[in-house]
């Protein structure tokens, strides 16, 4: 799991910036690397956003020192969308089978996190339909159950 930190910028000086000054501060370039969870965590309002892509192997969400925490949903809430093939979710050994544009919403205080890929990379290389996870994760000040939304239901 990569995390990059990005922090607040004053709105007086974002006024000034350049072209490329805005993309590098507020752009994420790449949210889907294969085989890995990739995340930027922003100081605004302490957001976490990112994608992981599981082609070849299970992607468990960990920790990191910037959380401040024992396990990623410690203190934290997450809400996540596949934009990819079949795959499913597994939180705390519970599965959620996830089909393309399903979401699910995971609440704090969960501790196990991973994503799993139903179809095999080979059978879907080179049209990107791995199962691409994009996340949001944001502070959380109470605990709300886990729920799975299929596209239908949207």
């Amino acid at each position: 799991m990569k995390l990059e930190t990005r922090y607040s910028n004053h709105p007086n000086d974002v006024k000034h910036y350049t072209t490329s000054e805005l993309r590098e501060h507020f752009l994420i370039e790449q949210v889907f690397i294969p085989d890995e969870i990739n995340l930027v965590y922003s100081h605004n309002d302490r957001i976490i956003a990112g994608g992981a892509m599981p082609v070849n192997r299970p992607l468990s969400l960990g920790s990191c020192k910037e959380l401040a925490s024992d396990y990623f949903l410690e203190l934290r809430e997450m809400g996540v969308i596949n934009i990819g093939g079949k795959g499913k979710i597994i939180l705390d050994g519970k599965e959620y089978d996830m089909n393309y544009q399903d979401g699910l919403y995971a609440g704090r205080g969960i501790k196990e996190v991973e994503f799993v890929l139903f179809v095999t990379s080979s059978e879907i290389i080179g049209q990107m339909k791995e199962e691409n996870i994009y996340r949001i994760s944001e502070v959380d000040f109470c605990e709300i159950p886990n729920k799975r939304l299929n596209k239908s239901e949207y």
